[in-house]
Order: structure tokens, then sequence, then C-alpha cells
């Protein structure tokens, strides 16, 4: 699969970099992906001061260029709801915010049900949408071609509509944030490995690097599937495993457009969104393989 974000770019090329390692932080974040970048973004618009994000290469370079990038504005319940729709809103205004142009396309997403229990499901969905005020419409088989042109909807007994949704460069995302928490006083640290996280009578006291000792009050661990090692080394437990995931990019396809909703089978276990002319392919296996 070819890479979605250009793997020279980093943080240290927008900003300059942050210089030599300090000896104490309030807070280390040990990763810079779209999670550890968020967080420190965050907690500095909260009023945090004193934060140090380290990323052992580059802004971006581990999970977060290759995930799917899909936003979605409604969930399972109101609270996941609220979130996710900020998540949008967010993400619709990051690229002016950042200056780092992540490719945010609002077109929509269209997910398709199968089965009825499945249909019964996207009834409570546009429900939670009603409620939380965010447009969703439930629609007849013969109305998903309107929409997306490419699809043929046998088998097919409904579908869901919901036009705030999008998807984004997920690597680029991520580079904005980092670049807005600098902005706020982040010092964010590129090409530092974090080795040991270091523990005084079973409370977090520091982390040590390839580059030296950093004393702190808290560490927030952000590091993806390499999460699970580097908490395990401080004797706890995350269950986090890498799991074989399979998505693939088309040739060109005629009817491609940047205006085609993110497709959602949810019983067929797949998406497809349109992609430079072509269509991105991504497969949610129900039997992944660790």
């Amino acid at each position: 699969m070819e890479r979605l974000v250009d793997t020279d770019i980093s943080l240290a090329a927008i900003t300059g970099g942050s210089g030599s390692l300090p000896r104490h932080a309030r807070t280390v974040i040990i990763g810079a992906g779209l999670v550890g970048s968020s967080a420190a973004y965050h907690l500095a618009e909260l009023g945090e001061r004193d934060i140090v994000v380290l990323e052992r290469n580059t802004v971006a370079s581990g999970t977060s260029w290759h995930a799917a990038g899909l936003t979605s504005s409604i969930r399972s319940t109101p609270a996941l709801t609220e979130l996710a729709a900020y998540g949008t809103r967010f993400y619709g205004a990051l690229g002016a915010k950042s200056g780092v142009d992540v490719s945010f396309n609002q077109c929509g997403s269209l997910l398709l049900a199968r089965t009825e229990g499945r249909l019964d499901e996207f009834r409570y969905t546009a429900a939670l949408a009603r409620q939380a005020g965010i447009p969703a419409e439930l629609l007849a088989p013969a109305d998903v071609p309107k929409l997306w042109p490419l699809a043929v909807p046998d088998g097919l007994v409904g579908a869901l509509y919901q036009p705030q949704d999008g998807h984004l460069n997920p690597g680029l995302a991520a580079l904005g944030l980092a670049k807005l928490a600098h902005e706020r006083g982040v010092a964010v640290y590129e090409g530092v490995g974090v080795l040991e996280i270091l523990r005084e009578n079973d409370t977090v006291c520091g982390v040590r690097t390839n580059q030296g000792e950093i004393s702190c009050e808290r560490v927030l661990l952000a590091t993806g599937l390499w999460t699970r090692d580097l908490a395990a080394g401080c004797g706890a437990t995350v269950p986090l495993y890498p799991a074989e995931h399979v998505h693939v990019r088309t040739a060109p396809v005629d009817g491609a457009t940047p205006d085609l909703p993110v497709l959602r089978d949810l019983d067929g276990y797949f998406y497809i969104r349109h992609e430079l002319g072509r269509l991105l392919v991504g497969a949610f296996e129900p039997n992944g393989k660790p």
C-alpha cells in the first residue's frame, strides 16, 4: 500500500525543532501520532504547561499514517456522539487553524444494511442523531445508487445517510495537531526513543530515553501497538496487539469522484472511499489474524 503521508515531512521541518531535552517536565507524552499530538494540543488548550512529547522517529511515522482517516459524527451513545461530533467539527477547521492541509473532505457517509437487525441499529442511530441535532436520513435500497452511482442495491434492506461525515489524511492531521501543540508551548522532540518508564515506590517519576533521562509527574502512553511492551516494563497490562489488516487502492475508476460518500457495508466487513480518482477499499476482518 502506498503511504498516504510524505515520510520526509516532520515537525522539525516546520518549526525548526525543539532543541536539547529538558531535565524535567510535568507531563511526558510518548508518541507523536494522532493520539499523542491531539492530547498534547488539548492539554495545552486547557491551560496545562510544561508538556514534552517524545517521538522515536518523526510525527505520524508509526501507525497513524495508514489509518482509514474516516470521520463520523454519530456513535452508539449520546456521550460518544457528542465527542465524535466535536471531532468532525475540529477536523473541518484543522487545516485553516494549523496551516497544514489535512485533505478533509466532508462528503458524507452511507451505511448499508443487509439484514433487518442492521436496519434496526440504523433506526437507533438516526434517533441518536435527532437527539443531538445532527442530520441523518434512513434510505430505501433504491435510493442508494442516487448517492453512490457505482453501487448496486441488490440484497439490501435499507441504508443510513450521514451528510456531515467524511475523511481526511490522518498522518497530516497528526502533523497539524503537533504543530498547534508546539505553537502553544508544547516541546515536541523527534528522534528520541523512550527505553524505560522510571518508577519510585510504584509511582511514575520519569522516563529514560536514548538521549538521557527526564523526570516527570505523569506519563501518557500514545505509542499504538508498542504501548503494551512499554507499559509491561513498569508492571501495567494494556490489552493491545497488532493484527493483520488489508486495504487496497484500485486503478483509476470512472465515477470515483470526491463527492462520493464514504460507503460502509458493516455486514460485508468493508468500507470504500474516494482517493485521487480511485477507490480505497478497506476490510475489517471478523476473524483477523493477530
